[in-house]
């Protein structure tokens, strides 16, 4: 739409700048070049099914990169490759780059390769095929962005990059045939040799289960099945490592399977690593991500698991009313994933929803029954509808989300605040305004609005940063600031945030977005730095290692555990204080000195797989990752990290919908 009728080569040209939120995502503004590995999108998924139903011996994934460079093809750097594939595929991947490598000199066309770009992380298009027996190959072209642009190589026209795709493209094909039978033999060897090593690994299969949230094990079960992973159900229930995996929520992987390298990679947790440096993330095991206890089997824990047949899909979760119709309330438990989703869907349909803030118990059909911190209660008194609408309702919603669902004859507990006692507070149905646009990260604005859109289905107006200030706060009482610099506001846009926080507005703001709030003297949170001793030998390195040193200070993207207090209302719903979380950031935040506003920070040991230093191990214990601040008669709840990290870290996503839901009671 900025083109001109003659070519302008002119880099400051509107032509190179792509609108927000830029290219090369879906909808919801997800790179899709990262969700190779968790498939939470339908576009990856139908791409996996596609590749196994193909199992091709070579892939190839084209990519353009900033036009200060030329072209680059595979193989990367090989000490930054994945130790879990064979070092055959990297050999391939050099025998292939000459076929490349001479179709390029052909047209005098300058490339490079074994630097920068790497195959460690499997979720991306090139190494996704590593770990599935087959070539995996990297093309990024310098981009032209538009038809023609001045470069450090002079002007980069758009068809000169389509050559050398097209070029790259064939030599591919080319290579692929010329050693075919070499390619062939490298895909059966890599399965047959899975199976050997399966069989020399002490760890011979993997047992997980989370009976409080069967909806999170469920989407696992998901993700590993779409990968070709054999899962079976436990027939019996089994104790490991203080863990009682139970019949009918918890499900066996065994090692020994063709697909045991890609087993391997979504369920290992790694910590030491043959380089610190990093093109991706550093961790991503599967079960710290969805938040669901699992437990490594030696040959003597496997033989005492009876397991029914391999799925062929998830299970479908039985809701179901418990009591029939209720004469004073009902009560489900807030654990299962989709309880927000329930919330929502009752506060829409106009009901009057409470939780509670404070365990209690009750008798339901001659049981007693224990009802935690976060339970929901829909009392039958001051609703708009009739019991027997009400049921019906219930009835619905336990059956869509798989929920149980409890009815009561009396508001009397045998133990805890009654029904009508003032430790059951209303929910307010949110009206939920989500700033994107502008400076703001489309990343985070997209996960977001994915997360609401999509899994929970609550609804969300995102509205462009640059409107805040002609915008109506007033219809909302919840605003979301992902990551950004939120310079568009301007003076007058913070007094107007101000103000409204003061009238009882609830701000939740992500990351780098507290920063501006704290520049805007909206809250006050202390940093904690890394304490770097200072050697000798620091100060004098050589110039070439530059680069590499000042990566290798960052967090890739590394896994962490947490301690998360259960009574505070960001607790709801969890059952175990220890929480993984996902940070690829060096910024720490100290604990607020009201020692009741530190609902949720890093342990003492918090390493639970990949790359960190030590001065930033140091730096990240007891840091917080969550902080409320009271503003007026409104709050801000601050998360200092990624609690919806490419949409798969499942375990972290109801700490985020909390604050959504119950936030002005941080």
């Amino acid at each position: 739409s900025h083109k001109s009728l003659h070519n302008i080569s002119d880099p400051a040209s509107m032509e190179f700048s792509e609108a927000y939120p830029g290219s090369r995502t879906n909808h919801y503004w997800y790179d899709l070049n990262r969700d190779w590995m968790f498939v939470q999108h339908p576009e990856s998924q139908a791409r996996i099914k596609a590749f196994h139903e193909w199992m091709p011996q070579v892939l190839t994934d084209h990519h353009e990169m900033g036009g200060s460079s030329t072209f680059f093809f595979q193989p990367g750097v090989e000490s930054r490759n994945n130790p879990v594939v064979p070092p055959s595929n990297y050999a391939l991947t050099q025998k292939i780059g000459t076929y490349h490598a001479q179709a390029l000199d052909e047209i005098a066309s300058l490339y490079y390769t074994q630097e920068v770009f790497d195959d460690f992380y499997f979720g991306k298009g090139s190494a996704y095929p590593d770990v599935n027996g087959c070539i995996g190959i990297l093309f990024e072209q310098a981009s032209s962005r538009g038809h023609e642009q001045e470069t450090a190589y002079g002007t980069l026209t758009f068809p000169f990059t389509i050559r050398n795709q097209v070029r790259t493209s064939l030599s591919s094909i080319e290579a692929s045939w010329a050693i075919r039978k070499e390619l062939q033999y490298h895909q059966a060897q890599f399965f047959e040799s899975a199976l050997k090593e399966a069989n020399n690994n002490p760890v011979k299969g993997y047992v997980f289960g989370e009976q409080n949230d069967p909806h999170r094990t469920h989407m696992m079960i998901d993700i590993l099945l779409q990968h070709d992973i054999a899962v079976e159900p436990l027939r019996n229930t089994i104790g490991l490592n203080g863990i009682e995996f139970k019949k009918g929520f918890a499900y066996l992987i065994r090692c020994q399977q063709a697909q045991y390298r890609m087993i391997r990679t979504l369920m290992e947790k790694v910590t030491t690593f043959a380089d610190s440096t990093f093109y991706d993330i550093s961790a991503w095991t599967l079960p710290l991500a969805m938040g669901i206890p699992y437990a490594e089997l030696d040959a003597k824990e496997l033989t005492r698991c009876q397991t029914d047949r391999p799925l062929i899909e998830a299970p479908e979760l039985a809701g179901i009313v418990v009591g029939g119709v209720a004469k004073q309330a009902y009560v489900f438990d807030y654990d299962p994933y989709f309880a927000p989703s329930a919330v929502q869907d009752l506060l829409q349909a106009g009901l009057r929803v409470k939780i509670a803030n404070q365990p209690f118990s009750i008798q339901i059909e001659g049981e007693t029954r224990q009802c935690d911190f976060g339970t929901i209660l829909i009392p039958l008194q001051m609703q708009s509808f009739s019991s027997s609408e009400i049921y019906d309702l219930m009835s619905e919603l336990a059956s869509q989300y798989g929920l149980t669902v409890y009815s009561l004859s009396t508001a009397f507990t045998l133990d805890g605040p009654d029904l009508g006692s003032g430790g059951f507070s209303f929910i307010t149905p949110p009206k939920i305004a989500l700033l994107a646009g502008g400076r703001v990260s489309s990343r985070e604005a997209g996960q977001i609005w994915h997360l609401f859109d999509t899994r929970f289905e609550i609804p969300v107006t995102v509205v462009d940063v640059n409107r805040f200030r002609r915008l109506n706060l007033q219809a909302y009482n919840t605003l979301i600031l992902p990551s950004g610099s939120y310079s568009e506001l301007g003076e007058d846009g913070i007094e107007k945030l101000k103000s409204w926080i003061r009238q009882g507005g609830k701000v939740i703001a992500l990351k780098s977005a507290n920063n501006f709030l704290r520049q805007a003297e909206i809250i006050g949170f202390d940093s904690k730095q890394p304490q770097r001793i200072q050697q000798n030998d620091d100060l004098f390195k050589p110039y070439a290692k530059r680069r590499s040193d000042y990566i290798g200070r960052s967090i890739p993207g590394s896994i962490f555990e947490a301690r998360l207090d259960l009574t505070h209302p960001l607790g709801f719903g969890y059952s175990n204080q220890q929480i993984s979380i996902f940070k690829n950031s060096t910024s720490f935040v100290a604990p607020s000195k009201n020692p009741y506003g530190n609902p949720l920070y890093y342990t003492n040991n918090p390493l639970q797989s990949g790359f960190i230093n030590q001065a930033n191990l140091e730096a990240i214990k007891e840091s917080v990752i969550v902080q409320a601040y009271s503003v007026g008669s409104g709050k801000v709840i601050s998360f200092f990290d990624d609690p919806f990290f490419r949409a798969y870290f499942a375990g972290e996503h109801k700490l985020f919908l909390n604050a959504v839901l119950f936030g002005e009671r941080f």
